[in-house]
């Protein structure tokens, strides 16, 4: 496992912050609540597209993070 790294704070009524590991392609996304997964195999191109102004993050997680990467919780 590979230390979290900095994590970006978003506006989103599902999580509060995000942050990418772009060495080991490794997306952590902290949900509210305290809960964080890590999503393996996330491109670096997949992390630009999420932080696009104007893209929802939470919508953006269900649609194409959970549904293609692989999670594990690691916090909460």
């Amino acid at each position: 496992m590979t230390n979290k790294p900095e994590m970006k704070s978003v506006t989103s009524s599902m999580v509060d912050a995000i942050g990418f590991d772009d060495v080991h392609e490794v997306l952590y996304v902290e949900f509210k609540g305290g809960k964080v997964y890590t999503y393996e195999g996330v491109k670096a191109h997949t992390w630009h597209a999420m932080n696009v102004e104007g893209v929802s993050v939470g919508q953006f997680i269900n649609k194409t993070i959970k549904p293609n990467y692989p999670s594990t919780k690691i916090e909460g």
